[in-house]
């Protein structure tokens, strides 16, 4: 096998199969034989959830109050390439429900099923009617060695039955079909059933009691919430590195494609990941240096900047058996299993340009690639793009050997930003736009330090350390031109509720990042008001 080859089939190994190397963390608790949702089908329309469940709710134990209640998507069996023009593969599409709570960090991942009435004897109370049931495990993030007082199973039902009616009687949904609108059911929702510790059977009565929408999902003109205004996005949580910090023992390791998932389930908006380039200029994902806090193998140490990708993969492996992945293979993971946009953090300045390439070359959507049929990029299936590019119909969209975004998506050159934390990369990244290897167009950037530095570049975004104060001043000035503005990396209480009020009302930034998405997604709720320009309008990365 060629070195290429070997490339390659090292990038799906760790891709696809975590049995191909070791695992030393430890993993979530599960049912056994699958618990309830074995017996369950799955539900028929992933995106309603959202409409029924998704809200803020008070807990009678475990979680504390309010929590947050929220509902994601995101695909399997995704990045298919198209064999026909105009024939999109079906993508499996999955929903989760969450938990997301301030107390102890915690939070609960849950998946849905709808339990048939021939299933009822193993429940108690028996019924003759379809049952939403909702499983998973919940944890605490307040302590980063799980054990049976920090983790364990949920199972709940979803009442009143007119919402388990309209979930699990809905018409069946696949890729291919519009997404449906958003449309919140605006009924009062309860989750009632019990938790457990470790591996133990739920036996401690929990119930989750809706109390209101979701705030962050509702515009300026809906304060106080109004169930009547249309729901979109109004602030952004930003995923440091992924959903969980490889030492918090999550079961995924940080920067890894995993890890989108995991940060779509915890009410992940954006997410910041870090560019690093191999002895042989492979970018790849990988944040500082390689320690046993974060990586196996008796000669894996140093730097990634030491190593050839091939020795990387043959010396070293991630806290949970993952191998380093190649950016180019993880960006196309993401971009076919989930919307989230990247934030791609360059740690030196050399990898500014080869990362810049690997967006261009996945861009099927940007020219020439188009109309490339050695292009294999990835463009827009459902919805495609309105109005459709030049020479195309219905009928011939998408078009053969390109793969298919994840439903709802927004193009690679929106959802991929490179990320300038510093003079240097700053000068690198002028220094190749004066050069006409990158354009700022499709190869968006987002700065650290200067916000000047976003104008004069054309940036789309600025991000500073909050450690530099809410700078209200600079923050404003921006969102009035079209940027987004967030800050990194805050995980603390206090100083997250800090940046959300000091500057008053609908004056804060449109996202910042964090370690505990459950926490900042909560602490917004309850504290929190809609920065004036919302994100969707300010040019959101």
């Amino acid at each position: 096998m060629n070195s290429n080859g070997r490339k390659i089939a090292l990038a799906l190994c760790a891709l696809t199969s975590a049995a191909c190397v070791s695992r030393t963390s430890p993993t979530p608790p599960t049912f056994q034989a699958g618990g309830l949702l074995a017996l369950s089908t799955p539900v028929p329309n992933p995106y309603l959830l959202q409409d029924a469940l998704e809200g803020v709710y008070d807990t009678t134990s475990r979680f504390g109050s309010p929590v947050v209640v929220h509902a994601s998507q995101w695909g399997d069996l995704a990045g298919d390439r198209v064999t026909t023009a105009g024939q999109a593969p079906i993508t499996r599409v999955n929903a989760s429900v969450s938990i997301l709570a301030a107390d102890h960090y915690a939070f609960a991942i849950l998946q849905a099923g709808c339990l048939p009435p021939s299933a009822s004897p193993v429940v108690s109370p028996a019924t003759t009617q379809t049952q939403l049931v909702l499983e998973g495990y919940w944890r605490y993030l307040d302590t980063n060695n799980p054990d049976p007082t920090t983790t364990g199973l949920v199972r709940l039902f979803v009442q009143p039955q007119s919402v388990a009616d309209y979930v699990c009687g809905a018409p069946a949904w696949d890729a291919t079909q519009p997404i449906p609108a958003h449309a919140p059911l605006n009924i009062p929702v309860t989750l009632a059933g019990a938790t457990g510790n470790g591996e133990n059977l739920p036996g401690d009565p929990l119930t989750v009691t809706w109390v209101q929408p979701r705030k962050s999902r509702l515009p300026p003109c809906a304060q106080p919430p109004n169930p009547t205004c249309s729901a979109v996005p109004s602030f952004l949580v930003g995923v440091h590195h992924g959903g969980c910090q490889t030492t918090d023992n999550c079961g995924i390791s940080e920067n890894t494609p995993e890890t989108s998932i995991l940060a779509t389930q915890l009410g992940g908006e954006y997410l910041e990941v870090d560019t690093r380039l191999t002895k042989d200029n492979v970018p790849v994902f990988f944040h500082l240096s390689l320690n046993p806090g974060v990586v196996q193998g008796v000669y894996c140490t140093g730097q990634v900047e030491d190593y050839t990708y091939e020795q990387l993969t043959a010396d070293c492996r991630l806290r949970n058996g993952e191998v380093i992945p190649r950016v180019v293979d993880m960006i196309g993971y993401i971009l076919a299993r989930t919307k989230v946009p990247l934030y791609l953090d360059s740690k030196t300045s050399s990898v500014i340009l080869p990362v810049a390439n690997i967006l261009a070359a996945l861009d099927g959507e940007r020219p020439p690639n188009l109309t490339d049929p050695t292009n294999d990029g990835y463009v827009r299936c459902n919805p495609p793009p309105n109005p459709l590019p030049a020479g195309f119909t219905p009928a011939t969209w998408p078009p053969a050997g390109k793969r298919c975004l994840f439903p709802g998506s927004n193009t690679v050159s929106v959802r991929g930003v490179i990320g300038l934390p510093d003079s240097d990369s700053v000068n690198t990244y002028q220094s190749e736009q004066q050069s006409g290897q990158i354009n700022s167009t499709y190869q968006r950037c987002l700065v650290e330090e200067n916000s000047s530095d976003v104008t004069s570049l054309g940036c789309v975004a600025w991000m500073p350390r909050y450690t530099r104060g809410p700078m209200q001043s600079e923050v404003n000035s921006l969102q009035s031109t079209g940027h987004f503005v967030g800050f990194w990396t805050i995980n603390d209480p206090a100083t997250i509720d800090a940046f959300l009020t000091t500057n008053g009302p609908n004056q804060g930034p449109n996202g910042m990042l964090t370690n505990y998405l459950g926490l900042l997604n909560q602490r917004y709720e309850v504290v929190g008001t809609p920065p004036q320009y919302p994100p969707t309008l300010a040019g959101s990365p």
